[in-house]
């Protein structure tokens, strides 16, 4: 439960943080991003099988992001007209999924540190860092997009190691995004 909070919180400085971005300005896909479009609007309609291409004449793993972003822009784009373009639902709903994974893997790293102040400097700690790597959590592009699950196993994997069987679940599932995501995670 704390993980779903420390995420909602990244996600709401975030929001707040690229409003325009988000909510104001209509981003329209060009290059990697359009092809990928045609991915989601498989994804829209349930019919996507593969990932995103790669240069050399393949297709990664899985579709889950494609179709995450599928059901972003039904629900923010078509749905709610919260946003003013298609691939601005597509960030805005990479964004929850990466500040998801990346709040609970900061609770699973806090039930075992268990300091007062370790959330706090975590938190300052990736903002001086996210802010000099670049767009990781606003951004579909498929190396931003497997941060934040990255993260997620690795700290979910030396919970479970450690003996935490009930971050199990949390670190499968972050997994799984993972082999979805590129052909070199499994």
């Amino acid at each position: 439960m704390r993980g779903l909070w420390i995420g909602l919180a990244v996600f709401a400085v975030l929001a707040v943080v690229n409003r325009s971005l988000l909510f104001v300005e209509p981003w329209f896909e060009s290059a990697d991003y359009a092809v990928n479009a045609i991915q989601i609007e498989r994804a829209r309609h349930l019919q996507a099988i593969h990932g995103n291409y790669s240069q050399f004449d393949f297709y990664h793993p899985g579709p889950a992001f494609f179709y995450v972003y599928a059901l972003g822009e039904q629900v923010f784009y078509r749905w709610l007209h919260l946003v003013p373009a298609p691939h601005n639902a597509h960030v805005l709903a990479g964004l929850i999924l990466q500040c998801f994974f990346f709040g609970a893997g900061l609770a699973m790293a806090d039930q075992w540190i268990r300091r007062p102040l370790f959330i706090p400097l975590a938190l300052l700690a990736t903002t001086i860092h996210l802010t000099l790597a670049g767009s990781a959590f606003i951004d579909i592009w498929p190396p931003h997009v497997l941060l934040m699950p990255f993260f997620c196993v690795m700290v979910g994997a030396a919970s479970v190691a450690a003996g935490r069987i009930r971050h199990l679940p949390l670190t499968v599932l972050a997994g799984c995004s993972l082999v979805h995501g590129h052909v070199a995670q499994p």
